[in-house]
């Protein structure tokens, strides 16, 4: 008898220190409640995919002046389904712990603020403010990329478009919003940032979302920071972080549009 108590001693005390494994593996306590990841592992997923997203664009080559590089096109081809399969991979991956902070709520207001955010960006980059300071800092425009020049062939063509509009309303949306309202406009009104509510931003998370929005958009800094401000007033007003996510979807894929209609190519 005292063997067996022996025996289910180190059990019990092995139940009790390690977690379960719930469904699809997750964490669980010994009350049956899912584990939250840790700090560590919330902070990786909301920041990895835009950081690899800006280090793969920043390979990209340039299409200023006349000539571009031979291969540049075939180039910037192959980056693009690079950039997206790499960095949807990342956000599949971190999925769960996205809809562990935001489950999914749209309204009507996440598809109002994209159809009129991308009126105010073609209306504001039209009249060229910021032309002058680009000039002045040395600065060049934003270049185009004509994919009808650049692939004549029907199959490199459809490629690209495809998957520049899967980058332009799909992983651009998400990285940036992620990186943005799920963590530094909540970072910057407190360190504890997983306890922040998107409706309680104050003005210091509205503004580092217009400082980001400027550097990384200069050539179009006065545009980028009015239309980030705006999905900022959605984010207060509605407290949904998906509404973001859709609203800035909604833009770049009606801005997409446009560019292929008025081949206006700097605009992408």
């Amino acid at each position: 008898m005292a063997n067996r108590k022996q025996k289910i001693a180190p059990m019990v005390a092995q139940d009790l220190t390690e977690p379960k494994t719930g469904t699809a593996g997750q964490a669980v306590g010994t009350d049956g409640s899912a584990v939250s990841p840790p700090p560590q592992a919330n902070l990786v997923a909301f920041l990895l995919p835009l950081i690899v997203f800006i280090f793969l664009s920043a390979l990209s080559p340039s299409f200023q002046g006349e000539s571009p590089p031979p291969g540049a096109a075939n180039h910037y081809l192959w980056l693009i389904i690079v950039e997206v399969g790499v960095v949807g991979a990342l956000l599949a991956c971190f999925w769960r712990v996205y809809l562990s902070h935001f489950p999914v709520r749209v309204d009507y207001l996440g598809v109002l603020v994209g159809v009129l955010g991308v009126f105010l960006w073609i209306g504001l980059c039209t009249l060229a403010l910021e032309r002058p300071l680009l000039s002045l800092l040395g600065l060049p425009e934003r270049p185009g990329f004509d994919p009808y020049l650049y692939f004549p062939q029907n199959g490199a063509f459809v490629t690209f478009i495809l998957f520049r509009f899967s980058l332009l309303c799909l992983i651009v949306p998400l990285c940036e919003e992620l990186f943005l309202r799920g963590w530094l406009v909540r970072y910057v009104e407190n360190p504890n940032w997983e306890t922040v509510s998107l409706s309680s931003i104050g003005w210091r998370g509205c503004l580092a979302v217009i400082v980001y929005a400027v550097l990384t958009h200069p050539a179009e800094a006065i545009a980028a920071a009015a239309w980030f401000s705006l999905v900022s007033w959605l984010m207060i007003k509605t407290g949904k972080f998906w509404n973001c996510v859709l609203a800035h979807a909604v833009t770049n894929l009606l801005l997409g549009i446009y560019v292929m209609w008025s081949q206006e190519w700097f605009y992408w």
